[in-house]
């Protein structure tokens, strides 16, 4: 009878330390390394981000007076992107962009001169905007 029970205890020791061994190697490690990309992915981006847009920023400001710099970068995991939002004043107009840091591309851009807007309205830049930045 204590055989019989020593055997029942060994046998759920055995299999409490597969279930442990189950979780760390196929729930936890994957999720460590997602975390440590992801991470990873957050600074280059930061980084990157910060380096395009003095670059911008410097090339703006040779062309004249600026006011109101702002920017934000974001690292969008579901499209593997690094997006840069940036926009500034000058001489009456005000331009805000939105770029793919990693590729140079402009994903999209809003502008009014005069209360005149031009590419698209605020209202559906910052509803991109949202949607990109997932806010």
């Amino acid at each position: 009878m204590e055989n019989k029970f020593l055997k029942i205890g060994v046998g759920i020791g055995a299999l409490l330390i597969s279930f442990a061994a189950i979780y760390y190697f196929v729930i936890f490690m994957p999720n460590f390394d997602k975390e440590k990309l992801s991470q990873e992915n957050l600074e280059k981006c930061a980084q990157a981000s910060q380096q395009l847009y003095e670059k911008i920023m410097s090339d703006v400001e040779k062309e004249g007076k600026v006011f109101g710099p702002v920017h934000e970068n974001y690292y969008n995991a579901k499209l593997n992107s690094c997006l840069l939002w940036y926009g500034y004043g000058y001489d009456g107009v005000v331009v805000q962009y939105i770029k793919n840091v990693y590729t140079n591309e402009m994903v999209v851009s809003y502008g009014q001169t005069e209360g005149k807007e031009w590419d698209i309205s605020l209202d559906d830049f910052t509803k991109k905007r949202k949607e990109l930045f997932n806010q």
